[in-house]
This record gives structure tokens, sequence and C-alpha cells, in this order.
């Protein structure tokens, strides 16, 4: 028999502890009733994280909360990031909140620049989304590249 979780945490890196340190320490009055935390340790480095549908904003709020701590990167670099409706989710959450736009928007010109991250792996929805937020594309890489760039 298969068990369920609100939310399950698999290959923890040492943010993803921060996390469940976090979760494990909320009141238990965030915590739903009968919400069930599961940690598997995984044989590959996967680092997926399941969510149920139901608890999505909960786990978007952590990933604005990822982006005003300064982990952008890891944001953008998510293995969930090869799902289509993963990126539209972000993008959506980004677009409905303006303050993360801002934090974004400050690293439009830099190297660490998601635009660049996301067109380093070949992600063209975020890549037209990120330009339509106001992101610049004129932004270049150690080695001179646009996110424009061709062979990325």
């Amino acid at each position: 028999m298969q068990r369920c979780a609100d939310l399950k945490v698999c290959s923890l890196d040492s943010h993803d502890r921060e996390i469940l340190i976090e979760i494990r320490n909320m009141r238990s009055e965030n915590i739903p009733k009968g919400a069930t935390v599961i940690v598997t340790p995984c044989k590959t480095s996967d680092g997926i994280v399941i969510v149920a549908v139901g608890k999505e904003d909960a786990y978007f709020d952590r990933i604005s909360n990822d982006i005003r701590n300064g982990h952008i990167a890891n944001v953008f670099i998510n293995s969930q990031m090869k799902y289509l409706s993963y990126q539209q989710k972000i993008i959506a959450n980004l677009k409905k909140n303006k303050e993360l736009q801002k934090i974004i928007l400050f690293l439009s010109d830099k190297e660490s620049s998601p635009l660049l991250t996301v067109a380093n792996q070949g992600f063209n929805y975020l890549v037209h989304s990120l330009i339509e937020i106001g992101l610049s594309v004129n932004v270049r890489d150690e080695t001179g590249r646009s996110p424009l760039s061709g062979n990325r």
C-alpha cells in the first residue's frame, strides 16, 4: 500500500534541511490537521519535491521566500523546471507579486540574472516570460553570451 504525503522531501541538501527544520518547528495551528511530511532518502540525487495539489500555494510561498532570502539561483535550477506546468506557475506567482519582480529585476544586468540561468537550460517559455516581466536581454554571462545567443 502506497502512502500519500502532503509534502515529500527527497535527497536533502543543506537548504532543504533548513526547510524541513522549519516545517517540524511550525506551530501546530499552522499545519493542517492530518498533514503528513515524509522524508525519503533517494538513491539518486533528483531533488524531487512532491506537493499535493491543495498545498501548492504553501509550496510557492516557500519558493517566494527563497527568492526573498537570496536563493534565486536555486529557484531557477530546480529540477521541477523541466515541467512546463511548473514554469507557468512560477511565472504566474511572479506576475502577482511586485516585490518578487523587483528582486528579480535587480539581477537583470548581472551574471546571476535568472534570464541567463533559464536560457542555459533551454527553457524557452521562461526566457520569453522573464523578458515580458522586464529582464534585460542585453545581460552577458562570463563568456560574453547573451540569453538569446545560439548554442546554449
